[in-house]
C-alpha cells in the first residue's frame, strides 16, 4: 500500500487536495480531502512541504494523538498527517477530512469529520509506507 496526495487548489492562504491510499495494484482503497498551508518556500510552520516522495510511519503525537509522520523532509521536521479542521491548525502539516464547509465563517473552506477520517485511515494503514505528493494546483 502507498499514499498519494494530489494538491488541486491553492488560494494563497491554504491548499486543498485529496489523499488516496492505494493497494499494490494501484486500486484506491481509501480516499479523503486534505488541507495544507499554501506553498511559501518550504518555510517551517507557514508553508506546506515541497512535492515529492517521502517515507511515512505511524506516529503518536502528544498534541495530535495518533497520526502519520513524514520522514526525511528536506529543511523540515515533525511534518505529520493529522486531524484538524482549519488552516491555522496545520502548522505546515497535512490535515485530512471527508468534506468541506466554512465552519468558522472566515471565507475559507474547512475540513469536516477530521478525527473520524484519521481513525479510518489508521485502521487500514497499520505499517510504514510512502507518500507521493503531486502539485496540480491552480
Amino acid at each position: 500500500m502507498y499514499l498519494q496526495l494530489i494538491r488541486t487548489k491553492d488560494n494563497g492562504k491554504q491548499t486543498k487536495g485529496f489523499l488516496q491510499l492505494k493497494d499494490s495494484q494501484a486500486e484506491i482503497i481509501f480516499h479523503c480531502q486534505t488541507l495544507e498551508l499554501s506553498y511559501k518556500n518550504n518555510t517551517r510552520k507557514i508553508s506546506c512541504i515541497k512535492s515529492g516522495t517521502y517515507q511515512v510511519i505511524p506516529n503518536l503525537s502528544f498534541k495530535h494523538g495518533r497520526s502519520l509522520r513524514l520522514l526525511n523532509v528536506i529543511g523540515r521536521d515533525n511534518v505529520l498527517i493529522h486531524s484538524g479542521n482549519f488552516n491555522n491548525q496545520t502548522h505546515g502539516c497535512i490535515l485530512i477530512g471527508n468534506g468541506w464547509t466554512d465552519i468558522n465563517k472566515d471565507g475559507q473552506l474547512d475540513l469536516l469529520n477530521s478525527k473520524i477520517t484519521m481513525d479510518t485511515l489508521l485502521a487500514i494503514l497499520k505499517s510504514a509506507t510512502t507518500i507521493k505528493i503531486i502539485d496540480e494546483t491552480i
